[in-house]
C-alpha cells in the first residue's frame, strides 16, 4: 500500500471487491484521528463490503487500508487491537444494564474496576445513554442497544485512538449525523 500520512486514523488507497460484479471499485479515502465519516448509499453500493474489509473480515481483491499506520492486510492482529465492530443487531447481554454491560466489557479487556467505572461513566456521558443506565438492555429500542454496543467498543483500546465501524443507519443521536 502506499504511504498513508501517520495522521490518518484511517487511509483507504485503491480498494476493490468483485462478487458477482463489482462491489467496491477503486475507493480511496483519507480520515483523520477525530473525524467522523459515514458511507451513505443504496442498498448493493458497498458501504457494508467496505466496512467488512476494513475491519479484516473480508480480503480485498485489491488496495490497501492502513488503520493509524498498520496495515490492516499485513498485520491484521495488531489492528483489530485497535478496532471494533458494532452490528445492525448488536450482540449485548440483555438481562445487564449497560453500566453492567459495559462493567463486563471491561473485565474481558482487563481494565482495573477504577479505571472501568471512570470510563464506562465518560462512555454513557459521551453517549447519552445516562437515561438509560440503570434499564436493562432487553427492554431499550435498537438504536440504543447500538449506543450501548458501541460504548462497550470503546474498550477496544483505552488509548483516544480507536476506530469503532458500524453497518448501520439506525444509531440516531448525537454521534450519527
Amino acid at each position: 500500500m502506499p504511504e498513508v500520512p501517520l495522521e490518518a486514523a484511517l487511509g483507504i488507497r485503491d480498494l476493490a471487491k468483485s462478487f458477482d460484479r463489482p462491489a467496491v471499485d477503486g475507493l480511496s479515502l483519507h480520515v483523520r484521528g477525530g473525524e467522523f465519516y459515514t458511507l451513505l448509499g443504496p442498498n448493493g453500493a458497498g458501504k457494508t463490503t467496505t466496512l467488512r474489509m476494513v475491519t479484516g473480515l473480508l480480503k480485498p481483491d485489491r488496495g490497501g487500508i492502513a488503520v493509524f499506520g498498520i496495515d490492516v492486510l499485513a498485520d491484521p492482529v495488531a489492528a483489530k487491537q485497535i478496532m471494533a465492530w458494532v452490528s445492525d443487531e448488536p450482540m449485548i447481554y440483555d438481562r445487564l444494564t449497560p453500566l453492567e454491560y459495559l462493567y463486563f466489557v471491561a473485565g474481558l479487556w482487563g481494565v482495573d474496576q477504577a479505571t472501568a467505572e471512570a470510563r464506562s461513566d465518560d462512555l454513557i456521558g459521551w453517549l447519552g445513554l445516562a437515561a438509560h443506565a440503570q434499564e436493562r438492555c432487553e427492554g431499550l429500542s435498537k438504536g440504543t442497544r447500538q449506543k450501548v454496543a458501541l460504548a462497550g467498543a470503546g474498550y477496544a483500546t483505552l488509548e483516544d485512538t480507536f476506530l469503532a465501524l458500524t453497518g448501520s443507519d439506525t444509531a440516531r443521536g448525537p454521534i450519527a449525523a
